[in-house]
């Protein structure tokens, strides 16, 4: 009967607690981005979630709900993810993480994929520098593209070489930052072999420091380097 009567007591103050801290007014916010935050701030975040007068720590704790605000957040195109909780002392958190544009779609309408394949508009705000894409675009296009950038992003040498990809006539070409041709892949499959040979074949150009006298590289051929 004694423990049942401090569960009883405990559970009263606990429920006592709670209402008494939902009945306050917010105390503070505290906004952390996962990573870096390129496109949105927390001015923004604090705006879109103030109240008609304009003062975020008017409303009350118990009046915030966080599903409607992680809801509204989370359809921004910039935010990936979002998590909103409140503490007991009155503050109401934030942690949020933005999308990472991995590669430029060049549309009429320029946009960014991400590693999702999730398309991301530009900002005013950042401009990423990563590889532009030219060519036929669609669903299937935006998964190979991305697949593609990951395994570049993971490659040592061509991570900060690749600038720019095209689609043309069912081939896949793309651009370098520091040497002056284009290099043919044809189809996005064998990359790393592929890779391995144009790893190879620049750094014979730069060691034994010879002029690029040609204007394409092709890749295409099993254990073959053919300039044009």
């Amino acid at each position: 009967m004694k423990f049942l009567f401090s569960i009883i007591i405990f559970l009263s103050l606990l429920s006592f607690s709670s209402i008494r801290n939902n009945k306050r007014l917010i105390n503070d916010i505290k906004i952390d981005f996962l990573g870096k935050n390129l496109f949105i701030d927390s001015d923004f975040i604090i705006t879109e979630t103030q109240n008609k007068s304009g003062d975020f720590l008017s409303i009350k704790l118990d009046a915030f709900n966080i599903n409607k605000w992680e809801h509204k957040l989370s359809l921004n195109p910039y935010v990936e993810k979002i998590n909103i909780y409140k503490s007991i002392n009155g503050i109401v958190g934030f942690n949020i993480k933005e999308r990472k544009p991995l590669l430029r779609v060049m549309q009429k309408t320029p946009f960014y994929l991400d590693k999702h394949s999730v398309s991301i508009p530009f900002s005013k705000k950042h401009s990423p520098r990563v590889p532009l894409y030219y060519g036929e675009f669609d669903v299937v296009k935006s998964k190979i593209l991305i697949s593609f950038i990951k395994k570049v992003n993971t490659h040592k040498f061509l991570k900060d070489e690749v600038v720019q990809i095209e689609y043309k006539d069912n081939t896949y070409s793309i651009l370098l930052r520091s040497y002056p041709f284009e290099v043919v892949l044809g189809k996005l499959d064998n990359l790393e072999n592929k890779f391995y040979k144009l790893e190879t074949f620049c750094k014979y150009l730069h060691q034994e420091k010879k002029e690029a006298l040609f204007s394409k590289v092709n890749l295409c051929y099993k254990n073959q380097v053919i300039v044009i």
